[in-house]
């Protein structure tokens, strides 16, 4: 009985060290390109003050920063086949006014996350809320002109 113990106690070990292992490598990555990034957003004049990655129709690292005395977004994407893009923060729709869109066309319960990323469209704000039914939903407002995009509901 013992042995037994002994043989499925190393097997949880390894499980766990096997888990960790490919966890922490893949954390690395994503940690190592968010750097390669705020490099290129301050190899373009920006003094970068957070960064995020943004996985839409297409995965980017958004990079937020000060250029020159103006707020600007900076898309860095993970395919090197599409250019990085700057864009003033002053050119889009507040945080508030997406908010308040969301609250006007449903009853969120619980904001999640709201983020800026870049789709087919262009830059998109990005609030992920819960409902009452505590169901997962997307809400995507076009950043510059504040039009409603898409909203994806009850995942």
């Amino acid at each position: 009985m013992k042995k037994w113990i002994l043989l499925l106690s190393a097997i949880v070990a390894v499980f766990i060290i096997c888990f960790a292992l490919i966890f922490f490598t893949a954390k690395q990555q994503v940690n190592t390109e968010l750097e390669v990034a705020e490099e290129a957003a301050r190899s373009a004049g920006m003094d970068v003050s957070d960064s995020y990655h943004y996985h839409g129709s297409e995965a980017y690292y958004v990079v937020s920063g000060n250029v020159e005395g103006s707020d600007q977004l900076f898309f860095y994407p993970e395919n090197d086949e599409l250019d990085t893009v700057l864009i003033p923060f002053k050119d889009g729709i507040s945080e508030e006014q997406v908010l308040e869109m969301l609250y006007s066309d449903d009853e969120p319960q619980k904001i999640l996350s709201s983020k800026i990323g870049m789709e087919s469209v262009g830059p998109v704000w990005e609030i992920v809320y819960e409902d009452e039914d505590e169901l997962l939903n997307y809400y995507y407002v076009k950043f510059e002109s504040g039009d409603w995009w898409r909203t994806i509901r009850n995942l």
